[in-house]
This record gives C-alpha cells, structure tokens and sequence, in this order.
C-alpha cells in the first residue's frame, strides 16, 4: 500500500511539472478498427461514412467509396469524379484513382505502405505516390508501381514491360529488367525480391514459360532463376515450384535485409 501511494505521488509530481513547463500529453491515436467505414444510405443511395456507433462521421454525398486506408480513402463524387479523401471528407487529390498491379491473371490494389501510397493520375495514366496529407512525393510518371516494402517499390515504364524498383525518392535503384512474379506483385522481404528472368505468363502458347528467383537490393541474382513460380520469404524459408513439386528453400546467409522505415 506504501508503494502504491508513493507511485500516485511520483506521477502527481510529473503531471503537475509538466503543467509548469507547459508541456503536453499528446492522447494516443486511435486504433485502425476505429477508422470509419463505408456505408451506403438506403434512403438515397449514397454513400457516406460512419463510425463504430453507427453515427454518420461523412454524411452520404459520394457514389461510391472504398474503406479507409491509414486514413486515406478513394470515393466517387455525384458528378463521376474520382476523388482522394480524409476521414474530415475533405477532397485531398482529383482525378485519382487507386493503383492496380497487373500480373495476369490477377489484380493486386496497392494499400499504403511505409506512409506511402500508389495512386493514378487518371488525366496522364500514370502511377506516383502520395503521402499521408495526399501530397504527392514522386510525381506520376510510371506505367505501373506498387507498394514499398523494405525502402523499395516495383514499377514498370511500360505496360506488361519489364519491372524494377525505386526508392522512396523515387529514384531507380534496380533498372526495369525483371519479369513479374506469377500472380503476385513483386515485393522485397527479407533482403530478397522474387522476379522473373523474363514474363512468368506465357502470352501464346508458343511462348516458354519464365523462370523465377530472387534478387538482393542491388539486383542481382541471390537465388538464380529456375523455378515456375515462388513465394516471398518469410522467417527465413519460402515456398517454390521446381517442376511439378512445391519445395521450401532457406534464405542465403549473405541476403541482408533492410527494416522499413518508422
């Protein structure tokens, strides 16, 4: 008991001293299943958001929505336009819409990733990335880009052309030169990114299927290419198609990997 009303009073002492110095405590922020939810009104058919509560946080004044993302969200405004919204509903960026990585056959959204997001600029087709305010950081000008993972994002100059990444500045640290994954867009996790030595998905029949394997953070081979398909790493091990069998390969020692930024 003396220990516990000696604590009370270390922390009266703290909390009455930074009233002093005028310091203060900011609140935590709020978890992301706080985030407000998209929700369409059945009374008009728009579409709004609301919090946990049910209370409307965004009354229902767009076409669509999509679900917030790290406090950003992609909405479709009355007159059609593609809009880059807070959770206020404040209109961030026009004319964007939400990134989407090829890899036939399949579509990945990219979602915010190390405080950055893809989006495309629907005026000159192509992708950037903004931050969280919605300012763009790198400018539009790829045919393609996904999310960073590691300091590193994919991109393409050109449609289905060859992939290579940027860094945050958005400056080219490994040339476009690599085929897509199958089916997944290339992401680096654990020092290694899975690519292929030319496209995973035949065009025509004529075509030879492509071999994976897995690059460092200066593009070269770390793994050379010889598998159908594969997996990221993850604790160490990933899971790869060698032939008709599924394996499990160890990560090279020599394979360092970067933690993302904070």
């Amino acid at each position: 008991m003396t220990m516990f009303r000696t604590l009370l009073t270390i922390v009266a002492g703290v909390v009455s001293l930074a009233g002093v110095l005028g310091v203060t405590f900011a609140a935590a922020p709020p978890p992301a299943s706080a985030a407000p939810k998209a929700i369409t009104d059945p009374a008009s058919g728009l579409t709004g958001y609301q919090a946990a509560d049910g209370t409307w946080t965004i009354s229902p004044r767009f076409r669509s929505g999509s679900d917030f993302d790290q406090g950003l969200a992609i909405a479709e405004t009355r007159s059609a336009e593609s809009v880059l919204i807070d959770t206020r509903g404040e209109v961030l960026l026009e004319d964007v819409e939400a990134a989407l990585w090829v890899s036939l056959p399949t579509l990945t959204e990219a979602k915010v990733s190390e405080g950055l997001l893809a989006l495309r600029d629907r005026s000159s087709g192509k992708v950037g990335f903004v931050d969280a305010r919605g300012k763009w950081v790198i400018r539009p000008r790829f045919a393609d880009a996904f999310e960073f993972h590691e300091g590193l994002a994919a991109f393409r100059m050109r449609e289905n052309g060859p992939v290579g990444f940027i860094d945050a500045r958005g400056r080219v640290v490994i040339a476009a030169k690599f085929g897509t994954r199958f089916r997944s867009p290339p992401v680096f996790a654990e020092g290694l990114a899975a690519v292929g030595l030319n496209d995973l998905w035949p065009r025509t029949n004529l075509d030879p299927p492509g071999k994976l394997g897995y690059i460092d953070r200066r593009g070269r081979w770390a793994i050379p290419p010889k598998y159908a398909n594969g997996e990221s790493f993850a604790d160490g091990r990933a899971k790869v198609v060698l032939g008709e069998r599924e394996l499990i390969i160890d990560r090279p020692r020599n394979a360092t990997a970067r933690a993302a930024p904070k």
